[in-house]
């Protein structure tokens, strides 16, 4: 008997007086690719990294973050938009499918309003599963003006929108 994996299944039978143990499907598993995100999870789960943000807490923002050190570089490195205050004047979103440039599902949106200062940005969000299922983002500090990169990388990571 083989697992998803080819590796054989593991079955072991104990015999002690009236019982019998069996344990079978010991095998490593694979569970495949994580679920779809709908759009109400990836704008529940957005909301709540605009209320972490707006609150100030970029520990717990950076966390919910695919990439923890992309966050942090981005809230050390962008001086161009110093924290919002108020929420976002508009979002809008698309789904996206894995391929096509994509290594991953989910859900782009587009977040545009005021930063602290004044100044205008529009930052594109990402909001994905990972590898555990779970919800996570790209561009969480949602007031950077940081954009996507699709394809290779070989351009720069976090490139600015233009602000007015």
């Amino acid at each position: 008997m083989r697992g998803r994996l080819g590796f054989p299944s593991l079955l072991i039978v104990g015999m002690g007086g009236a019982t019998a143990t069996a344990l079978v499907g010991a095998r490593l598993y694979d569970p495949g690719p994580p679920a779809p995100v709908t759009e109400a999870e990836a704008r529940a789960f957005l909301d709540t990294a605009i209320d972490v943000g707006l609150a100030g807490d970029y520990r717990a923002l950076c966390a919910m973050n695919g990439s923890v050190s992309n966050c942090e570089l981005t809230l050390d490195v962008n001086p161009l938009h110093p924290p919002a205050t108020t929420r976002p004047e508009s979002i809008t979103g698309h789904h996206v499918g894995a391929g096509d440039g994509n290594d991953t599902a989910g859900w782009v949106f587009t977040v545009e309003g005021r930063a602290g200062d004044g100044m205008r940005y529009a930052t594109e969000v990402m909001v994905f599963r990972d590898h555990e299922d779970r919800l996570k983002g790209t561009n969480l500090v949602w007031w950077s003006g940081a954009r996507l990169v699709v394809g290779d990388g070989a351009e720069d990571v976090i490139e600015t929108a233009p602000t007015s």
